[in-house]
């Protein structure tokens, strides 16, 4: 190897000893007369491997008119380091740094692995940003031109509305937001619109979410919140405005009485409903809870259903259950309905029935001193006298029939009295109460005129040998509404004794038309017995606990049983009361 001078302004440094390995056509490097080396051939300065795959090239760059710069090329590629005058140093592909080392755009601002699995970028020596492991980051929080933020708090503007803002100082009473079209303007103090369009914020703070709105308003205008939405810590929610389904048909609304179903808040009073129809309101007035019907408004509508707070109820119509057979009972709880019997029934918890009791009395009575004609020895006539009827509820006494109609399925007390005299003494009276029962066997085919006097019906009756009955509404009038005791059954036919089993003579009776009808008579315990003593007035009662059905009617009878004189009653009274 040897130096050469060719100019005057250059030096040649030449490789004239060609070692194997090495490139062929490699030449030579010149300094030019300020020093500088110049690429002589067009072939940089290069090594290379024995086989020359990879290879390591080193130039200037040759335009004498700039700043010179040193790059790097690896296997013949774009350069992949540029030393450019001024110290700057630009990398074209990926850098390493040791695990241990750090990587500095300038002095105090740098990545370094602060621990395992950890990447963190320092600015001005106070770690900024820290990536660990498996941590995904999208990087789309920028602005070109952010609000002038409160200070005070730390806010990130993300895109050109959207923010979050938290307080700068950790401690209780803090507050963090996410806000739409608005910033707290560190200026002012307050917040403002960061277009002119609508905003909203979601607030957390002291346990309680807060959702607030407001209208559209003008660009950096200070903006009053409404809030449409408090969840409290407590786990309560407010309301601010309406309420609104997105469900057509299905619409809940606060403080709007055209909606289809409404929630309607007016001071102390709520209305739950759908309009023009049934609503339920809560009133001032002892905070009373109200059902209404064909309502408009909070005073208008048929009240219903009202409620107080001690859960006193009371009904503006009337009930209507329907009715229905026995219901399967549940257990520890009573059920209330109606039957086919038109009665009303409660049934407890253990499957037991019982009647849904109410008031019902009825009496009928006479205070006319009014003779009584006995036709029949040993035979009940029927006490036909009375003149008024007593006060009544339910059950019906009507004096004109001489009877009480019985208005429930349901146990009664009877009671009778009467004050009577005889036109002789020694005479043996009874009274006593009967339950007329409903027509059995259509109506009367005729009754002969014989001993014992015949009836036949239009039907098979269904009566016993030792019945008793009553026969109403047929011509032979001797033998209407008295009390006969039935013998010589038929399924259509049975014959009339008295009360001690003798027949009874009927040829002597008037007419023998039919149409009449044939009553199974039921004795009460409600009775009375004793002797007459002459003109002088005495006092009877009786009663009983009788079992009765709806619609039966309950009727006085008379008997002598020492023979056919009459009697004088001078008053009477017959009256019911359900138990």
């Amino acid at each position: 190897m040897g130096y050469t001078d060719v100019a005057v302004t250059k030096a040649q440094l030449e490789f004239n000893a060609v070692t194997a390995g090495t490139k062929t056509n490699s030449k030579s490097l010149v300094t030019n007369s300020s020093g500088y080396m110049d690429k002589v051939t067009a072939v940089e300065l290069q090594l290379n491997d024995t086989n020359n795959s990879d290879t390591l090239a080193l130039w200037w760059n040759e335009d004498d008119s700039s700043d010179r710069t040193l790059a790097f090329k690896v296997n013949g590629g774009n350069a992949t380091l540029d030393l450019i005058a001024g110290g700057t140093n630009a990398f074209t592909g990926d850098v390493t740094v040791a695990a241990t080392g750090k990587y500095y755009m300038a002095a105090d601002t740098y990545w370094s692995e602060s621990a395992a699995d950890v990447s963190s970028h320092f600015v001005g020596g106070v770690e900024a940003l820290t990536i660990k492991e498996a941590t995904n980051i999208v990087v789309g929080i920028q602005n070109a031109s952010p609000e002038a933020w409160d200070t005070a708090q730390t806010a990130v503007q993300i895109g050109g509305n959207g923010a979050f803002m938290a307080d700068s100082t950790q401690g209780a009473g803090g507050f963090f937001h996410t806000v739409q079209n608005a910033y707290f303007d560190d200026v002012n103090n307050r917040w403002e619109y960061i277009s002119t369009d609508e905003a909203s914020i979601y607030t957390q703070g002291n346990g309680e979410h807060l959702f607030k709105v407001v209208t559209s308003g003008t660009a950096d205008n200070p903006i009053t919140w409404t809030t449409a939405l408090t969840i409290a810590n407590d786990a309560s929610s407010t309301f601010g405005g309406q309420i609104l389904s997105a469900q057509t048909g299905v619409v809940a609304r606060l403080g709007n009485t055209n909606a289809l179903a409404n929630l309607e808040i007016a001071g102390t009073r709520t209305m739950i409903g759908y309009s023009g129809t049934v609503a339920l309101f809560q009133s001032g007035s002892g905070k009373a809870m109200n059902f209404r019907v064909n309502h408009d408004t909070f005073g208008s509508g048929t009240v219903w259903l009202s409620a107080d707070i001690s859960g006193n109820a009371t009904f503006g119509g009337a009930i209507f259950i329907p009715e229905m057979t026995t219901p399967t009972p549940v257990a520890s709880s009573i059920s209330a309905y109606g039957k086919s019997d038109d009665l009303a029934y409660w049934q407890d918890g253990g499957g037991v029935e019982h009647n849904l009791t109410y008031s019902d009395y009825a009496g009928i009575g006479m205070d006319t001193s009014t003779g009584f004609t006995i036709d029949l020895v040993d035979l009940f006539h029927k006490f036909e006298l009375f003149d008024h009827d007593m006060p009544e509820r339910v059950s019906n006494g009507v004096f004109g029939s001489n009877h009480i109609v019985l208005g429930a399925t349901a146990d009664y007390k009877i009671l009778i009295n009467s004050s009577f005299s005889a036109a002789a003494a020694s005479k043996e009276f009874v009274g006593r109460v009967y339950c007329i029962g409903a027509a059995l066997g259509g109506e009367i085919a005729g009754i002969t005129g014989a001993t014992p006097g015949v009836v036949s019906t239009d039907s098979a009756h269904g009566l016993s040998n030792g019945n008793k009955v009553k026969l109403t509404s047929n011509a032979m009038v001797e033998a209407m509404d008295k009390l006969f005791i039935v013998a010589n059954v038929t399924a259509t036919t049975f014959e009339l004794t008295d009360d001690e089993g003798v027949n009874v003579a009927t040829g002597g009776y008037t007419g023998a038309d039919t149409n009449g009808t044939v009553h199974l008579a039921t004795e009460t315990s409600a009775h009375w017995h004793r002797n007459s003593s002459g003109t002088a007035i005495g006092n009877v009662s009786g009663h009983d606990i009788f079992s009765a059905t709806i619609s039966e009617t309950l009727e006085y009878y008379i008997k002598n049983k020492t023979d056919a004189n009459n009697a004088t009653f001078d008053t009477t009274n017959m009256s019911i009361e359900r138990l």
